[in-house]
């Protein structure tokens, strides 16, 4: 149910919307991946990782993370322009409104970086829900039609976002990173050991063994 894109030689840029989540290394494999297997030119259309602080202690170990994976798959790395909404920041209003006003800016920046392409790997733990998964195609659809609004004055026509992984399950997405030799030792939880990072590891590792993965597998792969 999640959007997809057409690959093409001429490629243009790709922006990563990322917070250093298992999520966003595989967007970003997959943004470097695509620019490989169409032989386009890596020099113009070099991908870039825009880092979205999530607002609490995290930030820290995120922002390392992602600067791991840039360097891994070489990428550039773009800062959030302005402030971040909290869902907390406008009044009555909820997380809605906050990931509505991030995404756009997100396109906005996108656009003024040239690139055609916004990655948001937003992904759902548990079982999927439909109605959540739709409002997050929807928002994609909606903010990439408000962006090609003002293409007169960003220049970049066909800008779109996509959410490739909006209906992915747990693991469906550990497969794919397994498949794709991701190390995911990168993602940001990874070692952690407070409390937001042990809820990520007893979320995925049990998912990730279950497929036949371990940490020595994985560097392994890397190193290869």
């Amino acid at each position: 149910m999640g959007t997809t894109s057409n690959n093409s030689p001429n490629l243009s840029r790709t922006l990563v919307i990322s917070d250093g989540s298992l999520a966003s290394l595989v967007a970003c494999a997959t943004a470097r991946e695509t620019i490989v297997s169409a032989g386009g030119d890596e020099k113009t259309a070099r991908p870039v990782v825009l880092f979205t602080p999530v607002g609490d202690e995290t930030n820290r170990a995120r922002r390392q993370a992602i600067e791991k994976q840039a360097k891994l798959y070489e990428l550039d790395i773009a800062e959030v322009r302005g402030e971040l909404r909290g869902p907390g920041a406008h009044g009555s209003f909820g997380a809605g409104l906050h990931e509505t006003l991030n995404l756009i800016q997100a396109t906005y920046q996108a656009a003024s970086l040239g690139c055609d392409l916004v990655l948001w790997p937003v992904q759902f733990a548990g079982a999927p829900e439909v109605e959540k998964i739709a409002r997050v195609v929807d928002r994609a659809l909606l903010v990439t039609r408000l962006a090609s609004l003002d293409s007169a004055e960003h220049g970049r026509p066909a800008i779109r976002v996509d959410t490739p992984f909006a209906d992915f399950t747990d693991k469906q997405l550990a497969d794919l990173a397994i498949d794709m030799n991701v190390p995911i030792e990168m993602a940001w939880w990874w070692g952690g050991k407070d409390e937001h990072a042990m809820q990520r590891v007893e979320r995925w590792l049990p998912v990730l063994q279950g497929l036949g993965w371990s940490p020595s597998r994985s560097a392994s792969t890397t190193s290869a």
